[in-house]
């Protein structure tokens, strides 16, 4: 009988120990089990933080210059990973101080962004976005006149140049949050620029080591190939048939000699959505120029 008890209290401590705080409740109802759902994870609203931008291009959409195809002011903001799944908002303008009027009718779901079709770009407009129904002030931008006269933000470039004798010329730009501040910076990628893309510098012929690890990589010749133990595993590569160089038999790696770079006026002041998007969200629109799904 003892050994019964003893059987029977090792059963029970680990029934408790089995359980947690942490695991969803099971109920047991006629004999079907029932899972209780867990609470949802707890999300932070954040103020203050949230790039904020008016668009806004002073070309009549209707001239074929406009490139931009945006036709009015375009207000828009971040949507944090933080925000609850069915955030809502409102948006809130008022003109040279005067009161401010609330411009939507129902609350802004599903998107970060509002037309302002009716904007007067003569006047300085402040816009303010709020959580649906609520006063508190989630983030705002005031947009003046002299925004509207110049509607790109110019950025100046840092002359400290590795080579002051070569053209760095300003290729991609992305954005990004790179201090964790909430804020989008803007990270502008520059390259040495002689007409073509160039890469690495290489002296002329012979064999390169570009990992430094002191074994060649590459060897590069004019002629006849050199001999299988002159390479030593190093891949060999023919100037002006397998690699091209900036000044004929030396110079820097150009790259993409067979693609001429081009502006559509039309089309390259936006960047394509990516059809990913466009089929997640039906309600974007592709930007003008680029593929629709």
């Amino acid at each position: 009988m003892k050994k019964h008890y003893i059987i029977l209290g090792l059963f029970c401590l680990l029934a408790i120990v089995a359980c947690s705080d942490n695991d969803p409740v099971v109920e047991v109802n006629n004999g079907n089990q029932t899972e209780e759902e867990l609470p949802p994870l707890p999300t932070e609203v954040i103020t203050g933080s949230r790039a904020m931008w008016v668009s806004y291009d002073p070309i009549s959409a209707s001239d074929p210059n406009n490139a931009s195809g945006i036709a009015s002011a375009l207000i828009s903001w971040r949507l944090l990973k933080t925000d609850p799944s069915n955030v809502a908002f409102d948006i809130y303008k008022s003109v040279d101080g005067e009161t401010e009027v609330k411009l939507n009718e129902e609350p802004i779901s599903n998107t970060t962004s509002w037309v302002d079709a009716d904007i007067d770009v003569s006047k300085t407009n402040v816009y303010r976005v709020t959580l649906a129904n609520q006063a508190e002030t989630l983030c705002d931008y005031t947009f003046t006149s002299e925004m509207a006269e110049k509607f790109y933000h110019e950025i100046r470039l840092n002359m400290n140049v590795p080579d002051a004798s070569i053209t760095y010329s300003p290729d991609d730009i992305q954005l990004g949050d790179l201090d964790g501040d909430g804020e989008l910076e803007i990270v502008v990628k520059r390259e040495p620029y002689d007409g073509a893309n160039m890469g690495v510098w290489f002296n002329g012929e012979g064999g390169c080591d570009l990992d430094g690890d002191g074994k060649n990589d590459v060897y590069l010749y004019t002629e006849n190939k050199p001999p299988t133990p002159l390479l030593r595993g190093a891949k060999p590569l023919k100037i002006g048939l397998d690699i091209f160089l900036s000044e004929g038999n030396k110079g820097y790696k150009v790259v993409n000699t067979d693609k001429v770079k081009s502006w559509n006026e039309q089309r390259d002041y936006l960047a394509p959505i990516p059809l990913r998007s466009l089929v997640l969200n039906p309600k974007l629109e592709q930007n003008p120029g680029w593929e629709k799904p």
